[in-house]
């Protein structure tokens, strides 16, 4: 699904498909992301987070990097990040 600014909804690409009208902005979306920032890192700042013991974020849905690069960027704490993939 496209992310627009608040500009109204946009075209998709496939000839004859309609408009998809976004679910959230661009700006409300990383407002959101900063919140979460913020509520994670006040969260394990009281267990002693530091560079010799960082917090780490496991990313497990297929696409959660781009999600996961916006919060890293927004956390005021030290993060190790990592993804993993799983089949069934």
């Amino acid at each position: 699904m496209a992310i627009s600014e608040g500009s109204g909804p946009e075209e998709t690409t496939a000839p004859g498909a309609p408009a998809i009208e976004p679910f959230i902005t661009e700006d409300e979306l990383q407002s959101r992301v900063g919140e979460l920032a913020d509520e994670i890192a006040r969260d394990y700042r009281r267990l002693g987070v530091t560079p010799e013991k960082p917090l780490h974020m496991i990313g497990v849905l297929k696409g959660v990097v781009p999600f996961m690069a916006d919060w890293w960027a927004q956390m005021p704490t030290i993060v190790q990040l990592a993804e993993v993939s799983a089949s069934g």
